[in-house]
């Protein structure tokens, strides 16, 4: 698995057509994708592989069919609370975003992607919590009940 450079955080990227992007390291953070311009912007970041962690129905937009037709690997992993996730599957995320050189994560709004990946630096890569909590916010965790959520899930002595 690849490690995150936690110092290299764009919070909020110039000139994008998306309602949130960020950027941690070699991971872009996104809201939704409803139509083929951010589609386009995505394949411009250079990005190889995409994993939506909408629900099933969330937008109407077949964002699978216009990756997959721009030349990008899609994966779709649904995510309604980060809570119900095991450690072996926040790992396995882990594992898929590393298996690309650049890779985008998407929710509705951020919110849910940012919280996965906090909890990934804390329980998975062993960062401080109060660090681990600190990039969830940075990179989209706006939401305060889920932010405590988080905070919630890595004071535990295991996920899930």
């Amino acid at each position: 698995m690849k490690p995150l450079d936690l110092t290299k955080i764009i919070q909020e990227l110039p000139d994008h057509c998306l309602n949130h992007v960020a950027q941690l390291d070699h991971l872009y953070i996104a809201s939704k994708v409803e139509n083929k311009e951010q589609v386009e912007y995505v394949k411009g970041l250079g990005v190889d592989l995409v994993i939506d962690m909408k629900l099933a129905g969330e937008v109407s937009f077949d964002d699978k069919k216009a990756f997959e037709e721009a030349g990008i690997r899609y994966v779709h992993f649904p995510v309604s609370d980060p809570e119900e996730l095991s450690f072996e599957q926040i790992q396995e995320l882990g594992d898929l975003w590393s298996s690309a050189n650049k890779s985008f994560l998407y929710c509705m709004s951020g919110n849910r992607v940012s919280a996965v990946l906090g909890i990934f630096l804390a329980k998975v890569c062993g960062h401080p919590i109060k660090r681990s909590l600190e990039t969830a916010k940075k990179i989209g965790l706006t939401k305060e009940g889920l932010l405590e959520k988080v905070d919630r899930i890595v004071r535990q002595d295991s996920v899930a």
